[in-house]
């Protein structure tokens, strides 16, 4: 894990305890804002005040560079753009899976809206290592291909937020 992912895991969490803290003593937005600007000054300059980014690497290696960006043909260029488009369309995603988890009925919307904001966050912290451990270890690829079967497993669960008919007498 580089210094990149352990700040925005760190920030994240300790953003999270801080506005918990918050939101149970009632203080208004408006001074919240006005304790928490000095606070991330502060801490921004204690953290990063001592901030020395790695040396430049020189030398040449005679492996050739990993074409992970170069397509070769251009429908393959055409495929990654597509195939980009519904990864930034999956912003969308969170909102809307949030929405069906409130209106599952197998628990109460508050529990099933916790318990996936709770598989969220811990996969929020986790992947990031875990997948930059996958990279290292057996390659970048690989570490792409991981997702894969969770993403065909959402596909296949994905019928189970499909809509349902009511179950009603017509009187």
């Amino acid at each position: 894990m580089n210094r990149a992912h352990a700040f925005w895991s760190f920030g994240f969490f300790s953003a999270g305890i801080i506005s918990a803290l918050v939101a149970q003593s009632g203080l208004w937005p408006q001074i919240h804002l006005l304790l928490m600007v000095p606070l991330v000054i502060v801490g921004v300059a204690l953290i990063l005040g001592r901030f020395d980014p790695a040396p430049h690497r020189t030398g040449s290696s005679d492996e050739k560079p990993p074409q992970i960006a170069v397509p070769t043909r251009a429908t393959m260029a055409l495929v990654g753009f597509a195939l980009m488009g519904l990864g930034v369309g999956t912003s969308m995603i969170f909102p809307l899976a949030m929405s069906a988890a409130a209106q599952l009925t197998d628990r109460p919307a508050p529990t099933n809206v916790a318990s996936l904001a709770q598989i969220s966050f811990v996969a929020f912290l986790l992947g990031p290592p875990l997948l930059g451990y996958v990279a290292e270890h057996f390659g970048i690829r690989w570490s792409f291909g991981v997702g894969l079967p969770l993403v065909i497993l959402s596909i296949v669960c994905a019928r189970a937020l499909g809509t349902k008919p009511l179950k009603h007498e017509v009187e």
